[in-house]
């Protein structure tokens, strides 16, 4: 289990603000230790097969959707991983460019996960999606929106 640092050096850390996080529903993570402490322990337990994949635990944010949202959009697992890995190609060409992108996807069959890295921020990638911004030239297919 991590240690949490305190609110100020976790936003110095992230380049983020107070105002920031308020606006974009991000929440501290020592805040939901006191609401949750389950909650807290689940969020910053990893488990050792990705453990040394895992720099900090700072912030918390809902991505908003629901367990059922592909199956609404009738995704297949292809389909929900391909968003997911097209989401991570998104915001490295928007930050590095596109002969830059370095991503990184693992599975890990004990957990029945997957593990896909980028360089990019989650804030970042979520404003980008809720800005509407033009697609990027890694972007492809219909059903990815980021």
């Amino acid at each position: 289990m991590q240690q949490v640092p305190d609110l100020d050096e976790a936003l110095r850390f992230h380049g983020f603000t107070r105002e920031k996080i308020q606006a974009e529903m991000i929440r501290w993570l020592d805040s939901v230790r006191l609401e949750s402490p389950d909650l807290h322990r689940a969020l910053v337990s990893d488990p050792p097969e990705i453990s040394s994949s895992i720099d900090r635990w700072d912030f918390v944010m809902s991505t908003g959707m629901t367990c059922d949202y592909p199956i609404r959009r009738r995704w297949t697992e292809w389909m929900a991983l391909r968003e997911f890995v097209q989401n991570a190609l998104d915001i490295e060409d928007e930050t590095f460019g596109y002969d830059n992108i370095k991503i990184d996807v693992a599975f890990h069959p004990k957990l029945r996960a997957v593990k896909i890295a980028d360089r990019g921020t989650a804030s970042r990638l979520r404003r980008s999606k809720w800005e509407g911004r033009t697609r990027s030239a890694t972007a492809a297919g219909t059903s990815a929106k980021g």
